[in-house]
């Protein structure tokens, strides 16, 4: 039972680091300020590009929330993910991503292996397609 206290305690603590970096150098630019409820921003500071792929992290954030996540309950105010984009390909994927509830308290954490990462196509018209004309177009330059 210790062990499995001690385990819970370490994954927390990463999980905790993780986002403490992340929050060093932040630069969001938000993609749609004229929104009333919910903002979407990319940190520019967090763009990788290599091989025609794009990664990126981004934020979406809730005012008023209004999803509430099934396991815990708890409203949903803000999710980070880290996106990875196929230029080539116009797909994108998740390659990591929190789930944070009010008081930044974290819901959930997720870290996908590369083989398991599940690449989509982008959709036209889409919040996916902003990032992709932005981040692809990036690339090119």
């Amino acid at each position: 039972m210790q062990v499995i206290v001690l385990i819970n305690n370490l994954i927390l603590f990463m999980i905790l680091a993780w986002s403490s970096t992340l929050l060093a150098a932040e630069d969001w630019l938000v993609l749609n300020p004229q929104e009333k409820n919910v903002f979407i921003a990319i940190d520019q500071s967090s763009v990788v590009q290599n091989s025609g792929k794009v990664i990126f992290w981004e934020r979406v954030e809730f005012e008023r929330p209004e999803e509430k996540d099934e396991v815990s309950g708890r409203m949903i105010k803000y999710k980070r993910v880290q996106r990875v984009m196929d230029c080539a390909a116009k797909t994108q994927g998740v390659l990591r991503g929190s789930t944070f509830g009010e008081n930044n308290k974290l819901i959930e954490a997720i870290i996908l292996d590369a083989e398991k990462i599940e690449m989509r196509p982008i959709m036209e018209g889409s919040v996916g397609q902003l990032q992709f004309d932005m981040m692809c177009k990036q690339s090119k330059n």
